[in-house]
């Protein structure tokens, strides 16, 4: 997740991980979320949570619920990167 104003980032993060913890089985875990390791870039601040799950669990289903169902908020993005390179 990103925007400018860094409340509406957490805000909608927090949103967000409460729908993923409602969505993925009870053997998969959520952290998060949190600032990005680099929390403001291009004046953009950036939040993240990493959902783990096992080798063979199809996340993407999952996660394309979650964010259809995710209200539209004025200036906060949010996207999934499943198998991410790096957390940067």
């Amino acid at each position: 997740m990103w925007g400018r104003d860094p409340r509406a980032v957490a805000q909608v993060a927090e949103s967000v991980a409460d729908l993923v913890r409602g969505a993925i089985p009870q053997q998969w875990s959520l952290l998060g979320p949190s600032p990005a390791p680099l929390s403001r870039l291009k004046g953009a601040w950036r939040w993240h949570l990493l959902v783990k799950a096992p080798r063979n669990a199809t996340l993407g289903p999952v996660l394309t619920d979650v964010l259809k169902s995710l209200p539209r908020t004025n200036g906060v993005s949010v996207t999934a990167d499943i198998d991410p390179a790096d957390l940067l």
